[in-house]
């Protein structure tokens, strides 16, 4: 199940008892679902301000990450390009412990 961070308000747009000084009852419905669901859009606009606001941070942190992974990878990518093969000295091979291995 998913964790709910947000709800919209208001959920029920047409119920909520009727003004009897209003003379049509059907524009009555109609004005007042209407303003239910202005009021619905503005907290839906707030809450996907809010979820951009979250993910323009997560992408500025996964940015700077990035950044720090690209000097790394850099800083070693000249640290392996100054090696060199030749000037490496390579030990001989002890070939008893190939042979505790087999056994």
């Amino acid at each position: 199940m998913p964790f709910i961070q947000r709800t919209v308000e208001p959920k029920y747009l047409s119920r909520r008892p009727l003004d009897k000084s209003v003379g049509d009852d059907l524009d009555a419905v109609t004005n007042c679902t209407l303003v239910e669901a202005l009021k619905q859009l503005a907290s839906l606009v707030v809450y996907a301000d809010e979820i951009f606001t979250d993910l323009t941070a997560q992408v500025r942190v996964v940015q700077q990450r990035s950044e720090r992974l690209k000097t790394t990878i850099v800083r070693v990518d000249s640290a392996v390009n100054k090696l060199n093969a030749k000037d490496v000295v390579v030990r001989k091979f002890l070939g008893f412990l190939s042979d505790e291995r087999a056994a």
